[in-house]
């Protein structure tokens, strides 16, 4: 998430906006424990999971 504070404002009320306000004070230990219990970002990487937009390759 470092490298995303270096880009532009994110638009408000988005979801990095409500991150990057709600996380401002934080330390690096303490985002990444926010983002582990965050129920958006939990349901959001479900949804993308799930889609079966890529197929899975068993050669690896």
């Amino acid at each position: 998430m470092g490298p995303l504070l270096n880009l532009p404002d994110p638009v408000e009320g988005s979801f990095l906006d409500r991150f990057f306000k709600s996380t401002a004070s934080m330390d690096p230990l303490e985002r990444a424990a926010y983002l582990e219990n965050d129920q958006e970002m939990e349901v959001s990487h479900s949804v993308a999971a799930t889609a079966g937009d890529t197929e899975v390759s068993f050669n690896f």
